[in-house]
């Protein structure tokens, strides 16, 4: 897939948009942080790599795109965004040669995963111990906002809770706006990237705790909303 031109060269030119837009104030977010998660320009939502090689993608991306600024009050910038285009296949090419064992191995690991349960692993042990007490918690009725309901948004705000480092750790809602799907959840960095965790993954017996995989046909992480501030003062 990464060898793929097309797939090059659009990821190549989403680098640069991105970077676009905070050279022009448009986005004023820290590259990497949650709010990425949701943006169609964060070329993590599409690659899975060590975060390090992202960032030294965005890096060339940044300078194409200093380059590209100047070409734009020249007048040539259609010319110069062609030559970004085909570029970044060999670029892209990079992350490719250096991330094929890591993501094999993950893969060959999450299918490993999938069949023991998330008590027996020990994947992250932070977000297992949390699922856990989370699980204990949701089984004794515990109602964190006192709306009479046992659900997503007490199961959110207890993993945020009890998650040890609150860097770490948000509180987030997706609401797709055609497929019904309503739902808060957490993101929660993992190995230096934002992941989508689904809070009740132990109390509900799912195999793995990850939101994609929980709700692979309804879940949409570009409807991501941060709502931490709005839920965290119901954690104790």
């Amino acid at each position: 897939m990464y060898g793929n031109p097309s797939f090059s060269g659009s990821l190549n030119l989403c680098a640069i948009e991105c970077a676009l837009r905070r050279f022009n104030r448009k986005c004023k977010n820290r590259f990497g942080s949650a709010s990425c998660t949701s943006c169609n320009q964060y070329i993590g939502n599409y690659i899975q790599a060590d975060p390090r090689h992202i960032r030294l993608f965005m890096m060339q991306a940044e300078q194409k795109a200093s380059r590209l600024k100047v070409a734009s009050r020249m007048g040539l910038a259609p010319l110069i965004m062609a030559v970004l285009f085909i570029g970044g296949c060999g670029t892209l090419l990079f992350l490719s040669e250096r991330e094929t064992d890591r993501i094999n191995a993950e893969s060959q690991a999450r299918r490993t995963y999938a069949s023991t349960s998330i008590q027996q692993t020990s994947y992250n042990r932070n977000v297992t111990q949390t699922l856990n007490r989370v699980a204990v918690d949701l089984r004794n009725n515990v109602d964190v906002n006192r709306d009479g309901k046992i659900n997503c948004v007490d199961a959110a705000v207890l993993f945020y809770q009890y998650y040890p480092n609150k860097n770490d750790v948000r509180i987030t809602l997706n609401k797709h706006p055609t497929n019904g799907f309503n739902h808060l959840f957490n993101m929660v960095r993992i190995n230096g990237v934002w992941r989508g965790v689904e809070p009740q993954s132990v109390f509900a017996g799912h195999n793995s705790f990850y939101m994609t995989d929980a709700w692979p046909q309804k879940y949409d992480h570009q409807f991501n909303q941060d709502a931490t501030s709005k839920y965290s003062v119901y954690s104790r």
